[in-house]
C-alpha cells in the first residue's frame, strides 16, 4: 500500500505570498491617501475657524489683529477666544507671520490701509489692520490656498 502525502507545492505557496503582498501594497497606498485628505480637510476647517474668529474680533474692535498679536498664544486665547488647535497645522507648527511655503505651517499677514506691505504692530507702534491674509498649503499641492477677508485688498 502506497501512502500519499498531501500538501502545498512551493509554487502554490509563492503565489499566495505574492497575492498577499499585492493586497498589502494596495491597502498601504489607499491608507496614505486617506490620511492626506484628512489632514487637508483639517487644514481647511482650521482656516475657516480662524477666519470666523478674526471676523468676530473685527466686529468688536473695528480692526483686525496685527501680525505680532496673532502669533501670541495668550492673545489668541483671550482676545480671539479660539481653540489653540486651530492655529497649529496637522503635524506641523503654529501660526506665524509669513507666506506659507509648507504644509506644516499656517501664516497670517495683517494689512494696514495705505501701508505696504503689512501692519506688524511692532513695539511702540499702534497700527490698525484693515484687512488680512491667511495662507496655507495642501498636501501634494504646489500652489497656495488663501482665505482672505472681504476687505482684501483695502
Amino acid at each position: 500500500m502506497k501512502k500519499t502525502i498531501s500538501g502545498f507545492t512551493i509554487v502554490e505557496l509563492l503565489i499566495v505570498v505574492v497575492v498577499i503582498a499585492i493586497l498589502a501594497a494596495i491597502s498601504i497606498v489607499a491608507y496614505n491617501g486617506v490620511q492626506s485628505r484628512a489632514k487637508d480637510a483639517e487644514r481647511q476647517n482650521d482656516m475657516n475657524a480662524i477666519k470666523k474668529a478674526l471676523e468676530l474680533y473685527y466686529v468688536d474692535n473695528s480692526s483686525y489683529p496685527t501680525s505680532n498679536q496673532i502669533v501670541s498664544g495668550s492673545f489668541r486665547s483671550s482676545s480671539l477666544q479660539a481653540s489653540a488647535e486651530n492655529f497649529v497645522s496637522p503635524g506641523g507648527n503654529g501660526i506665524s507671520y509669513c507666506w506659507s511655503a509648507s504644509v506644516n505651517q499656517y501664516c497670517y499677514v495683517g494689512r494696514a490701509a495705505g501701508q505696504s506691505p503689512d501692519c506688524t504692530g511692532a513695539a511702540g507702534t499702534a497700527q490698525t489692520c484693515s484687512s488680512y491674509s491667511l495662507s496655507y498649503m495642501l498636501t501634494g499641492d504646489t500652489s497656495y490656498r488663501a482665505i482672505r477677508s472681504d476687505t482684501w485688498p483695502n
